[in-house]
C-alpha cells in the first residue's frame, strides 16, 4: 500500500471515527436532556398541573357534600323520623346548596326510610331487595368507608355526573348519605381541551383502573388495561414513592405497532388518578430528525475532508514519488546526474529534495572524479605500453647483434684454431 493510500485512509478512519464519536455524543446528550427536561419536568408538571386543576372543580363540590353530611339540623331531622312538615326546609337547603355550585343535584338519604331527598323534594325511596339500582346506597353504608365518588351517565342526553357520597353519622352511629351531584362538563372540557403536542392526551381513571374522563367517551367505563398492558397499568395506579413533591408514576409500553410513554399522579380525592399518554415519536421525534440531519452534516463533512485530504496526500507525496522514480533511475544504470529535484518548501519533504540534489551532485563529483582518474590511468598505460615496445625493439637489436657477434667470433675462432694446429 502506497504513503498515499495509507494517508487518505488513515485520515478517514480517524475523521469517520471522530464523527461518529461526536455523533453519538450529541445524541446521548440531548436524549439526557429530553428525558431530563420532558420526563422529569415537563410532563410531571403537566400531568400535576391539570390533576390540580380537577382537584380545584372538586373541592367546592366536596366541601358542600361534607356541609351537608354535617348539618346538625339534617342530621336531627333524620332522628327525629323526618317529620314532613320541615321538608321544606331540608329541600329550601338542598336548593341553596345546588345553586351555589351550579350541581346536578344534592340530596339526603335517611338509612332507615331510605328516602331520596333533592332540591325538588322526595323524589324516591331505596330498596334494599330491588333490583339492584340501590345497591350502591347499601354498599356505601355497610362498607364503613367515610366518602365515595360514583360516575353516573344519563343516556338521555349522553352526559356525565359525578355524585360525591358522604357518610352521615351522629354519636358514631350511621344516619345515611348526603352528597352532590356535579356535571363533568367543566373536567370533560378541561381534559379533552388538553393536549401535550400533536398527539399526548390525558383522562381520569378510578382507583381500580376503570376510566372515568376521556377525551374519547366511547372508552369512559372501560379498563386501562384495554389501552396497555397490565404491568404498565399496576404501575400507572400505585404511588411512586420516589417522587418527593409530585408523586408522578412512570411506565413505557408497546400497543398496536406504536410505542408510548405514560405517566399518573393522584387527586386529592377519591383515588382517582390523571394519566397522560404520549407517543414516544413525539418526545422523541424531533431528537431523531436532529440526529439524520446531524449525520448528513456529517458525511457531507466527511467527504469535503476526505477530499481535502486526498489533495494534501498528492501534494505531500507528488515530490517523494519523484524523488524515487530518480533514484530508480539511478538504480538502474539510465539516470541523468545532472537532474535536480526542485524544491518546492521549507518541510520535510523540501529537504529530502536538497538532500537528493546533494547525493546526486556529489555522485556526479564522484564519477567525473573517477573519469578524469581512468583517462589519467589510461594515458600512463600507453606510455608505458610505447616504453615497452621501444624497450623490446631495443632489446632485439641487442640480440642481433650478439647473434652477429657471436658468428663472428666463431668465424674467428675458426680459422685461428686451424693455422694454430699447424
Amino acid at each position: 500500500m502506497s504513503i498515499r493510500s495509507k494517508l487518505i485512509l488513515g485520515v478517514a478512519v480517524a475523521l469517520l471515527t471522530c464523527i461518529g464519536a461526536m455523533l453519538w455524543l450529541n445524541i446521548a446528550q440531548i436524549k439526557g436532556l429530553l428525558d431530563r427536561y420532558l420526563l422529569d419536568a415537563a410532563l410531571p408538571a403537566s400531568a400535576t398541573s391539570i390533576a390540580r386543576e380537577v382537584d380545584a372543580e372538586l373541592t367546592g363540590p366536596m366541601i358542600a357534600a361534607r356541609a351537608i353530611a354535617d348539618n346538625t339540623l339534617m342530621q336531627d331531622w333524620a332522628q327525629r323520623g323526618e317529620p314532613q312538615y320541615e321538608k321544606d326546609a331540608v329541600t329550601a337547603f338542598l336548593a341553596h346548596m345546588r345553586e351555589n355550585l351550579d350541581a346536578h343535584a344534592a340530596f339526603f338519604v335517611p338509612r332507615e326510610s331510605g328516602n331520596y331527598y333533592t332540591d325538588e323534594g322526595l323524589i324516591r325511596t331505596l330498596d334494599r331487595q330491588g333490583q339492584g339500582d340501590d345497591d350502591w346506597f347499601y354498599d356505601f353504608l355497610d362498607s364503613g368507608v367515610a366518602q365515595s365518588y360514583n360516575l353516573d351517565h344519563d343516556k338521555s342526553d349522553n352526559t356525565f355526573a359525578l355524585y360525591i357520597n358522604m357518610r352521615v353519622e351522629a354519636d358514631g352511629q350511621p344516619l345515611g348519605i348526603a352528597g352532590i351531584g356535579m356535571g363533568m362538563d367543566t373536567m370533560s372540557d378541561l381534559i379533552r381541551d388538553f393536549r401535550f403536542g400533536d398527539n399526548g392526551i390525558v383522562y381520569l381513571v378510578g382507583a381500580d383502573g376503570d376510566i372515568v374522563i376521556h377525551p374519547d367517551e366511547s372508552v369512559i367505563g372501560q379498563q386501562m388495561s384495554g389501552r396497555m398492558p397490565a404491568e404498565s397499568v399496576q404501575t400507572l395506579l400505585q404511588d411512586n414513592a420516589a417522587a418527593a413533591e409530585d408523586n408522578v408514576s412512570f411506565a413505557e409500553y408497546s400497543q398496536n405497532g406504536a410505542d408510548y410513554v405514560a405517566l399518573s399522579t393522584p387527586l386529592s380525592y377519591g383515588g382517582w388518578r390523571v394519566v397522560m399518554e404520549v407517543p414516544s415519536q413525539q418526545i422523541y421525534g424531533a431528537m431523531h430528525q436532529a440526529t439524520w440531519r446531524a449525520l448528513a452534516t456529517g458525511l457531507v463533512l466527511a467527504i469535503i475532508f476526505l477530499g481535502l485530504a486526498w489533495w494534501g496526500a498528492i501534494h505531500i507525496t507528488r515530490p517523494i514519488r519523484r524523488t524515487a522514480e530518480a533514484m530508480r533511475d539511478i538504480a538502474q544504470g539510465r539516470g541523468d546526474l545532472t537532474r535536480r529535484l526542485t524544491v518546492e518548501s521549507n518541510d520535510e519533504i523540501g529537504n529530502l529534495a536538497t538532500q537528493f540534489n546533494a547525493f546526486v551532485s556529489r555522485m556526479q563529483e564522484t564519477l567525473l572524479d573517477v573519469r578524469r582518474s581512468s583517462a589519467s590511468v589510461h594515458e600512463a598505460s600507453g606510455h608505458m605500453s610505447q616504453s615497452a615496445d621501444e624497450l623490446a625493439t631495443r632489446t632485439e637489436e641487442a640480440a642481433a647483434n650478439l647473434q652477429e657477434t657471436s658468428a663472428s667470433m666463431e668465424k674467428i675462432t675458426s680459422t685461428v684454431n686451424p693455422e694454430f694446429n699447424q
